[in-house]
C-alpha cells in the first residue's frame, strides 16, 4: 500500500465512523424531536385513532395535507434498497408520466398501458392517456384506483390482484426511449423526495442480450440525472424467479445472466473511479407459492463458492405460513440482507444471529400492510427487531400501486404507528446507506452527502420553529 492509498482509505474511515450514529442527537435535534412529537399529538388530535392506525395512506388522502406528513416528506432518507424496476413512480406521478408520452396509450376500461407500435392492443378502447382525461373519458381518481390496490374487490386475492396489476405496466419497457425517459423521470422524483441512492431490483430476462439493454438503458438514464445531481446514487439487483413448478434451471440462468452483466456493466459516470454498477443477486416470487430456499441451495452455494463477493439479497420471511423457514436458508446461504423478513420473531436463537452479524432486514411496512401480511401496523415487528438490535432498513417495495410518496409513506406510517422518534428516523436513514451494497468509497460519499441534507433540514426547522 502507497501513501497515498493510505491517506485515501484513512479519510473514507473517517467519514464511516464521523458521527453517524442515530441514536445520539444533538441540542438542534433535540429540540426538532419535540416538533416531531408535537405534530405527531396533533395529528392525533384531529384523526380517529383507529382509522389512523389502519393507515391507508392511499384512501385518507387527508393525512397527505398534515403538517406531520409535510415533516417526513421533507425528511433526507438515504437510501431505497428495496424496490422493484417499473415499480418506482407512484400512480399520480405515472399518470404525469404517461399523459406527457405521445408513444403511450391507455385501455380506457382497465387502464393496461400499451406502446403505439405494439400489435396486442384493441384500438378502439385505447387512447393517449391526456386526450382520455381531458375529453373526460376517464378521471384520474379511475386511473389511480386501476393502478393500485384501491381497485380490488372485497372477495379478491390480494396476490393475484397485485401481480396482475404490475402487468398493466410492462409496456414501459417496450421502447428503450419510453424507457429511458421513465427512469429519468423516476430517479428525479426520488430526488425530489430527497433520497439519493436506489437498488433497483430488476427482473430482466432470460436472454441475456435484451438483459444488457435494459441494464444499459437503466444506467444511461440514471447517468443523464447525476450530471445535473451528482449525489445520486444508482445500483441494479438482478433478481431471478422462484415459483413453484419451475425448473430450477431458470432461477439459475437468471443468475449466470446477472454474473455476466456484472463482468460487462459498470458505473462508470467518475473514469477515475469506476464502480460495480450490478451490485448483487435476488430471488423473489410471493414466498408461500416459491421453491423452498432449501432446494435451490446446492446452486446458490456452488455460485457462492465461486463468486464470493457478488453478494445475495433473497426475499423472504413474508409469509403467513408458520412452516414457511426460508430465513434459515437465507442466513447459511450468507444473504447480505434480507427482504422483508417480517417472520425472524418466530426464530429467536436466528433473530440474535442477524443481530450479531448485522444482517440487515429490508422492512417494506405499507408493502406488508397492502398485502395482507399485517392489518394492524402497530402488530408490525419491526420496532421490536430495532429493540432487539437488529439492523433495519426502511424501503419501498412496489410504490407504483401501494404507496401516495414514495418512502415517505412509510416513514410516517412507522412514525405514527410504531411511535418513533427523530432518533429511530435518523438511524433508519444511516442504515440505508451503511448496509447498501455500494463500495466503501461510493458509502463514503454518499454518506457526507446524506449528513449535509439532515443537517440543513435540521437547521431549517429549528431555525422556523425556535429562532
Amino acid at each position: 500500500m502507497t501513501y497515498e492509498e493510505y491517506l485515501k482509505k484513512r479519510e473514507i474511515m473517517v467519514e464511516e465512523n464521523s458521527n453517524l450514529v442515530g441514536n445520539v442527537l444533538n441540542s438542534k435535534e433535540m429540540a426538532v424531536d419535540k416538533l416531531l412529537k408535537s405534530l405527531k399529538a396533533e395529528l392525533f388530535d384531529q384523526e380517529d385513532e383507529e382509522t389512523l392506525y389502519k393507515m391507508n395512506l392511499l384512501k385518507n388522502r387527508k393525512l397527505w395535507g398534515s403538517s406531520l406528513y409535510s415533516f417526513i416528506k421533507e425528511v433526507p432518507k438515504g437510501s431505497d434498497l428495496h424496490v422493484h424496476a417499473t415499480a418506482l413512480l407512484p400512480a399520480h406521478r405515472l399518470i404525469d408520466f404517461v399523459s406527457s408520452r405521445a408513444d403511450l396509450v391507455v385501455d380506457i376500461n382497465d387502464c393496461h398501458i400499451y406502446h403505439i407500435d405494439e400489435q396486442c392492443y384493441d384500438k378502439a378502447c385505447c387512447c393517449n392517456l391526456s386526450q382520455a382525461l381531458e375529453n373526460g373519458l376517464i378521471t384520474r381518481e379511475y386511473v389511480e384506483k386501476k393502478w393500485t390496490l384501491l381497485g380490488r374487490a372485497h372477495n379478491e386475492s390480494v396476490w393475484e390482484y397485485f401481480e396482475n396489476l404490475l402487468g398493466l405496466f410492462e409496456s414501459i419497457e417496450y421502447s428503450e426511449d419510453t424507457l429511458f425517459d421513465y427512469y429519468v423521470t423516476a430517479f428525479e422524483y426520488y430526488l425530489e423526495n430527497n433520497t439519493f441512492h436506489i437498488e433497483v431490483h430488476a427482473v430482466f430476462s432470460e436472454d441475456f442480450d435484451r438483459s444488457l439493454v435494459l441494464a444499459r438503458v437503466i444506467k444511461r438514464a440514471y447517468h443523464e440525472v447525476k450530471k445535473r445531481r451528482n449525489e445520486l446514487v444508482v445500483s441494479i439487483i438482478c433478481s431471478g424467479l422462484k415459483y413453484l413448478g419451475a425448473d430450477i434451471e431458470i432461477p439459475e440462468l437468471y443468475l449466470k445472466n446477472a454474473l455476466r452483466l456484472r463482468e460487462t456493466i459498470f458505473d462508470d459516470f467518475d473514469k477515475d473511479n469506476v464502480y460495480p454498477f450490478i451490485i448483487g443477486f435476488d430471488l423473489l416470487n410471493e414466498e408461500d407459492k416459491s421453491i423452498p430456499l432449501k432446494e435451490l441451495a446446492p446452486m446458490l452455494l456452488k455460485y457462492r463458492n465461486e463468486y464470493p463477493e457478488f453478494n445475495l439479497y433473497i426475499h423472504c420471511g413474508e409469509s403467513l405460513n408458520a412452516q414457511v423457514d426460508n430465513l434459515i436458508d437465507a442466513y447459511l446461504l450468507g444473504s447480505t440482507r434480507v427482504g422483508h423478513g417480517m417472520n425472524l420473531y418466530r426464530y429467536p436463537k436466528l433473530l440474535a444471529a442477524f443481530a450479531d452479524k448485522e444482517i440487515c432486514l429490508e422492512a417494506c411496512p405499507i408493502s406488508n400492510q397492502t398485502l395482507r401480511f399485517v392489518k394492524d401496523l402497530r402488530l408490525h415487528p419491526l420496532a421490536e427487531y430495532i429493540k432487539r438490535g437488529v439492523t433495519v432498513s426502511l424501503c419501498s417495495d412496489d410504490p407504483v400501486c401501494q404507496e401516495h410518496e414514495t418512502l415517505t409513506d412509510d416513514f410516517f406510517a412507522v412514525t405514527v404507528c410504531l411511535d418513533l422518534d427523530l432518533s429511530d428516523i435518523k438511524q433508519l436513514c444511516i442504515n440505508s446507506i451503511m448496509y447498501s451494497g455500494l463500495d466503501r468509497a461510493q458509502k463514503s460519499q454518499l454518506s457526507l452527502a446524506w449528513k449535509k441534507a439532515w443537517d440543513e433540514f435540521i437547521d431549517f426547522k429549528y431555525n422556523a420553529d425556535f429562532v
